[in-house]
């Protein structure tokens, strides 16, 4: 009789604990959560793709059931990039080796970022291209794909194109279905510590 007691009381206990941490999705450029079966409209990554510093086709193809972290740099930038990309370096390392998280830097000066200066930028600050791919391609695709896709510009409510510079520390997290889950500052070294963490938990929804 005592063991069974100690089962039911097990038995209840699982089943009023709380539920497995999960992110929220954002659907607008304001970065509103939405938690749980929401009925608001879902916003989806579009479909692209650019070329890495492997000279290969790279895109929404190979990124649908991964994890992927997104960020904008530029080969030539003295201030925000350097920071930005040695701290992306803490993901890269911290899941090296994992086919199932992916990392993709758009350029958004890829009229002077060519392969050559992917390649040459890669090797300088140990990038990793199994995992970590910098894009280059068409300006005005890549603008639209940053701004309208990720929303990883700041400028909200304004109506920006390629003429406008797209310069931001901001790192976006995309799940497995081509969904926004985070936002992080990422020339902050605490936030890139919640990017991991909350890598970590989006893996557990594999």
């Amino acid at each position: 009789m005592k063991t069974l007691k100690i089962c039911l009381i097990s038995v209840l206990l699982a089943a009023c604990k709380e539920p497995a941490e999960k992110l929220p999705v954002y659907n607008s450029p304001d970065f509103t959560p939405v938690w749980g079966n929401s009925m608001a409209a879902q916003h989806y990554i579009a479909d692209f793709e650019f070329i890495d510093q492997n000279e290969e086709g790279y895109g929404t193809n190979e990124l649908e059931g991964k994890i992927h972290v997104m960020n904008c740099f530029f080969t030539a930038c003295p201030s925000l990039c350097p920071t930005l990309m040695g701290n992306l370096m803490e993901v890269q390392n911290s899941f090296k080796g994992d086919p199932e998280v992916q990392m993709i830097s758009l350029s958004v000066t890829p009229e002077r970022d060519s392969i050559s200066r992917l390649i040459s930028y890669a090797e300088l600050n140990g990038i990793r291209s199994s995992n970590w791919h910098l894009l280059t391609g068409d300006k005005k695709l890549i603008y639209q794909t940053a701004r309208q896709s990720y929303f990883v510009d700041e400028n909200i409510g304004t109506e920006l194109n390629e003429n406008d510079f797209l310069h931001t520390e901001n790192v976006i997290l995309v799940d497995q279905n081509l969904q926004i889950r985070g936002i992080y500052n990422g020339s902050l070294p605490l936030e890139i510590e919640q990017l991991i963490e909350d890598i970590k938990t989006l893996k557990k929804e594999l």
